[in-house]
């Protein structure tokens, strides 16, 4: 989708360059360091100063608008039938509210793995789409019908954006206490 294309494009330049200021000449130099030099210098790209989730997020957001307020019209640029813009409608409503957390999600899994936390980078790819994902999609589709398909995704994307969120907290803490 278009939206995850952009948040992509702020997301794949973090990497190299976080890795870049981290690995400096060859030797390893303290997250904090990395954070203040990167944040300094390129802070668009450095999640730690926020501006790079706030992007992701803001345009999850416009994301969100746009299928809430035209899913109709998204679902004509496809000719759809009656039919099928009466199931679109709300699937596209529904799962929309996913938006949100899939850019947090992706964002901060790059910094996982710009700094080096490659677990942590594999279990936050792996919980939304694996981990969380399919146990909700075998269970909320035989409780809920086609409406419990449609909830999967958003609930799956809470879920493990909560998650990372616990995972991020330890790390960006870390970092504090250094700087402090």
């Amino acid at each position: 989708c278009f939206k995850y294309g952009i948040v992509n494009f702020f997301n794949l330049p973090s990497e190299p360059i976080v890795d870049y200021f981290f690995k400096r000449n060859g030797k390893d130099i303290p997250i904090y360091q990395t954070f203040k030099i990167a944040g300094t210098i390129i802070s668009i790209v450095v999640p730690i100063d926020k501006l790079s989730i706030l992007i992701a997020v803001s345009i999850m957001i416009i994301g969100v608008a746009i299928f809430q307020l035209f899913p109709k019209t998204l679902l004509g640029l496809f000719d759809a039938s009656e039919t099928m813009i009466a199931i679109g409608v709300p699937a596209l409503r529904i799962i929309s509210l996913s938006f949100l957390f899939a850019g947090y999600c992706i964002i901060v899994g790059s910094v996982f793995q710009a700094l080096g936390k490659g677990k942590l980078s594999f279990i936050s790819s792996v919980l939304r789409q694996g981990i969380v994902y399919c146990p909700l999609v075998t269970v909320l589709p035989r409780l809920f019908g086609l409406t419990g398909m449609y909830i999967v995704q958003p609930i799956a994307d809470w879920m493990s954006a909560i998650i990372v969120l616990l995972l991020s907290k330890s790390i960006f803490q870390e970092i504090r206490n250094m700087e402090a």
